[in-house]
């Protein structure tokens, strides 16, 4: 076993990214602090983003480069409901 995947399973000194997100309410994730420029929500969904980008270019797949990094978020939080983070969380995984 890679140490990479021994480390994100949560083996070791870290806990396991699966057993922190099921841990969070749907409000939790979806609130944006005062003092924070996204949420919970928003961040997981600029990496999922990403990684199904760059999973795209591992694999030489078509793919478009973002003309501006505003296209790497979601455009809006309030949209947000219980499924989108339910899809978020198993794209992520």
């Amino acid at each position: 076993m890679s140490w990479l995947k021994y480390y994100f399973d949560g083996k070791g000194a870290f806990a396991a990214p699966q057993n922190i997100f099921e841990a969070l309410t749907f409000e939790q994730v979806t609130q944006r602090p005062s003092n924070a420029p996204h949420s919970i929500y928003e961040l997981l969904w600029h990496l999922v983003f990403w990684q199904e980008f760059l999973l795209l270019t591992a694999q030489d797949r078509p793919r478009t480069w973002p003309k501006h990094a505003a296209e790497g978020w979601p455009t809006d939080n309030d949209d947000c409901n219980k499924g989108d983070w339910q899809r978020l969380l198993e794209k992520f995984f």
